[in-house]
């Protein structure tokens, strides 16, 4: 469970049989602690390519973030910057303020 909000699910055919549950420290279950790993193990893969490619991306939300996203977003003129960041944290109203 990563929020407070609501679980808001398509009711989509695909997802149609599906039962949505929202549990903290789900990770007890085997399959969610597996994912989790997986799903850890690509965000730092995608940050060992972004700096192969010449972007030193720090991870967090810490001034260095700030400072590296507003530099990559004026590189970018403001587009794609949704490849690099996550859109629905506070911290991108200060890249995208240059602030």
């Amino acid at each position: 469970k990563f929020s407070n909000k609501e679980l808001n699910v398509t009711m989509k055919a695909d997802h149609s049989s599906v039962e949505f549950i929202q549990e903290t420290k789900a990770e007890k279950f085997v399959g969610v602690a597996a994912a989790s790993i997986l799903a850890r193990n690509e965000f730092n893969q995608w940050f060992n390519q972004q700096r192969k490619l010449g972007h030193n991306l720090p991870k967090g939300s810490s001034e260095a973030v700030v400072e590296a996203a507003t530099k990559l977003n004026k590189q970018l003129n403001g587009d794609k910057l949704n490849e690099y960041v996550k859109l629905h944290f506070k911290t991108l109203n200060k890249i995208r303020s240059g602030k």
